[in-house]
């Protein structure tokens, strides 16, 4: 009795280890949907991909896509995996708490101290990026304000707002920094009344008829300043014309160009109208 089951033993012991097959070192051993042991080959899949054990003896496992809209960040080797199951996950978007819609692209959002430039692996920050002048970055970490941007006051928002932005009727007052705003001013507009920039010839035919009557030192002196005013004149004018010619490359340029032409006509003006007439008086 005890000898045939013995023999009974090691009868079932042959058929267990010939029903099991001995599998090779890159493969795993597996059950395939009838129950019966099967080798498979192994396979790594990649991010976004999902994956299913092989069903046939000596064949692989497979990796696929996720669906459209799913998503994982994980490399998965299968070598590892006991059980099948789905490790792809709704993808998320910008209405979910940690993600923000910011010039048209989702973003984690670091006003409520998500960081990172995955929006599908948002981290949350472990500080607390409230001091004034500073704010939570991507890399995780508290930086100074960027260019630009100011966060005034302690607060429990991580990120910096933008500074304001000055109208064209207005200059910059103070550029701010990065806990002050940028503060504007009105742009102060010279109004300079229209200007005769020619002179009667008749008027300067006679002032100059008169002027050379004194025949004296003081006459010669004045000739010569008389020269060179009207060459200043003349190159005035010519500045005027290339200035309005350029005016519309650099407009803020050009008009101050335009201020600084008037002006200096004007003083070139009063200076030879009044010589003249000093001259004239006193020769009367």
């Amino acid at each position: 009795m005890r000898y045939i089951l013995r023999t009974l033993l090691m009868l079932l012991i042959c058929q267990m280890i010939k029903s099991t097959p001995s599998c090779k070192p890159n493969q795993m051993r597996r059950r395939d949907k009838s129950g019966n042991y099967i080798c498979c080959f192994t396979v790594i899949c990649r991010q976004g991909q999902t994956f299913a054990f092989c069903e046939h003896d000596q064949s692989f496992d497979t990796c696929s896509n996720c669906p459209e809209g799913t998503y994982h960040l994980d490399t998965i080797d299968t070598s590892k995996m006991n059980t099948e199951l789905d490790p792809c996950i709704p993808k998320p978007t910008c209405e979910q708490p940690e993600v923000r819609l910011e010039n048209g692209k989702c973003i984690c959002d670091r006003s409520l101290g998500y960081y990172g430039n995955d929006i599908y692996n948002c981290m949350l920050a472990e500080m607390k990026c409230s001091s004034p002048g500073f704010e939570l970055k991507d890399n995780g970490k508290c930086e100074p304000c960027a260019e630009d941007f100011f966060k005034p006051e302690a607060s429990t928002e991580h990120i910096c707002r933008r500074k304001s932005s000055c109208h064209e009727s207005q200059d910059i007052a103070n550029n701010g920094s990065t806990t002050t705003d940028r503060s504007c001013k009105a742009r102060t507009i010279m109004n300079l009344p229209a200007i005769k920039l020619t002179t009667e010839n008749n008027d300067d035919n006679n002032d100059k008829n008169n002027m050379s009557n004194g025949n004296d030192e003081r006459y010669s002196v004045l000739a010569s300043i008389m020269e060179r005013l009207e060459n200043l004149e003349t190159e005035f004018l010519i500045k005027v014309d290339n200035v309005s010619s350029n005016f519309v490359l650099d407009q803020s340029t050009n008009e101050q160009q335009n201020d600084d032409v008037v002006i200096g006509m004007i003083t070139v003006k009063l200076h030879a109208h009044t010589e003249k007439r000093i001259y004239i008086n006193d020769k009367k």
